[in-house]
């Protein structure tokens, strides 16, 4: 096993959603140079307070190992589904060949 590292959930690299909603409110009309570049780093368009960030969370599905006689209880109850199923769509087609051959 390896070192459990010190702070290592603040030292995750998360993806975040950052909340833009202030700042694309603002809207300054100036001319060209007067003051200095129109990027969207300049400080006046830049909110005066701290943007509201959302952590995107990544689903991850959890693998469960099951047991050989789980296993086969669990491929049983799916083989039972599957008969199922094929009897109830067999049952419709006859009905419905039924139906037409009374007509």
């Amino acid at each position: 096993m390896g070192k459990r590292r010190y702070n290592a959930k603040a030292r995750q690299v998360v993806k975040t959603n950052i909340d833009n909603s202030e700042t694309n409110e603002i809207k300054l009309e100036f001319t060209s140079n007067e003051y200095g570049s129109s990027d969207v780093s300049n400080l006046l368009v830049l909110p005066s307070k701290k943007r509201q960030t959302k952590v995107i969370a990544d689903k991850k599905e959890k693998t469960r190992f099951l047991s050989k006689a789980q296993r086969k209880k669990l491929e049983k109850v799916v083989e039972k589904k599957k008969k199922k199923e094929n009897v109830s769509i067999l049952t419709l087609c006859v009905v419905i060949k039924l139906s037409y051959t009374y007509r």
